[in-house]
């Protein structure tokens, strides 16, 4: 908690670092990290995830997805705080169609300066999965 008179830091945390994405392609789709932004003790990362295959595939985010910093800190990331598309945390993503996502990461340190999300999904045909978006 802020102290009153004192302000959080609101800016980007360098994840996807200054405007250059992050990008990993993990059983067939390809996760893009666009942005990541800090309001106070909130940092909210925005990307994309494309399905590389020839058929519509189901993709599911949540499956214990978290964040760590730096610093070491882990943090946990809700189903809640997931949006995949239109909302929800369950899309059926078209081929090389690329689909938006944002996800939150709540009670930042404020001494963190940078972090990584780490993203749990499940796609149709495949088990739950982690690809690592530093």
């Amino acid at each position: 908690m802020s102290q009153p008179g004192s302000r959080e830091p609101t800016s980007p945390i360098p994840s996807a670092g200054a405007g250059n994405p992050i990008s990993v392609e993990d059983n067939a789709l390809l996760f893009v990290l666009r942005s990541c932004r800090r309001s106070g003790r909130i940092v909210t990362c925005a990307g994309s995830i494309t399905n590389k295959t020839e058929k519509r595939r189901d993709v599911i985010l949540g499956y214990n997805s978290n964040a760590v910093d730096e610093l070491g800190n882990q943090y946990a990331v809700p189903d809640n705080q997931l949006k995949l598309g239109s909302g929800g945390t369950r899309q059926d993503l078209e081929p090389d169609l690329p689909v938006n996502f944002s996800v939150s990461v709540n009670e930042v340190d404020p001494a963190a300066t940078r972090i990584s999300i780490v993203l749990g999904y499940g796609a149709s045909g495949l088990g739950p999965a982690v690809p690592r978006l530093c």
